[in-house]
């Protein structure tokens, strides 16, 4: 008795070939979302590290919030910023970061486009509400807040509207101009650590102001805090195109 081999047609192959180009258009996208979903989940989670650091932080200094600039040590140079007052419940070293070094990987969103850019400011991604909580040590420190769960602390950010700048982080928000910083990396949301240690995912909307009058929650800017600080002015928001790329 004579055995065949199983041969395919040319036509049989490019059906098979066919079906598995559409299976894999099919399922792409979906691993696509389920690693944008896992890097959103990781930020949200060093958030609440940055979170927990914040109020350990306050718990050893009084009841103060961190400032944006700290007193600069006798063997450095530069600019002393608020990464290094945290940096002591993250690594047992206590390791300094110089500004004109890079960053750590605790401060560093996964869905940041470029990472490890030798500079601080580049490579951190959570930008610090400065204007509430003091851009020096000058600034009259903040202890006390009235709604600290409505104020933002740090939030996805990045250092620039424009061009390659605004694949980088950014250390603190720049005075009158938040709204601007704020980078929408997650589904075109902005993950938000608040003063009270909770984190939230937050659309374009409930991070801009009227006018840009920080005064009100949520930046609460010491500097042009209004008497009336119970009320949380929104205006119509202004579509920042760049906030979005390169995360749609």
């Amino acid at each position: 008795m004579k055995k065949y081999k199983m041969q395919f047609t040319l036509i049989e192959l490019l059906v098979v070939i066919a079906i598995i180009a559409i299976l894999a258009s099919m399922l792409l996208p979906a691993l696509g979302k389920t690693k944008k979903t896992a890097m959103a989940s990781e930020c949200i989670s060093k958030l609440k590290q940055l979170g927990y650091a914040m109020m350990q932080y306050k718990g050893d200094n009084q009841d103060y919030w961190i400032s944006g600039k700290l007193p600069l040590p006798e063997d450095q140079t530069g600019q002393n910023y608020w990464v290094n007052g945290y940096s002591q419940y993250f690594e047992k070293s206590g390791k300094y970061y110089a500004d004109s070094a890079g960053g750590p990987e605790w401060l560093e969103c996964p869905a940041q486009a470029k990472k490890n850019t030798g500079t601080l400011g580049y490579d951190v991604s959570y930008a610090y509400n400065v204007n509430c909580f003091g851009r020096t040590q000058a600034d009259p420190g903040q202890k006390y807040l009235k709604k600290p769960s409505k104020v933002l602390a740090h939030s996805d950010a990045w250092y620039g509207a424009t061009g390659n700048s605004r694949d980088y982080g950014l250390l603190c928000f720049n005075y009158l101009s938040s709204s601007k910083d704020v980078c929408y990396r997650h589904n075109k949301k902005s993950n938000v650590l608040y003063a009270d240690g909770h984190v939230n995912p937050e659309m374009p909307l409930a991070l801009n102001l009227s006018g840009y009058d920080y005064r009100y929650y949520p930046w609460y800017s010491w500097s042009q805090r209004n008497a009336d600080d119970s009320k949380n002015i929104k205006g119509t928001f202004v579509a920042w195109e760049y906030g979005f790329h390169p995360y749609l």
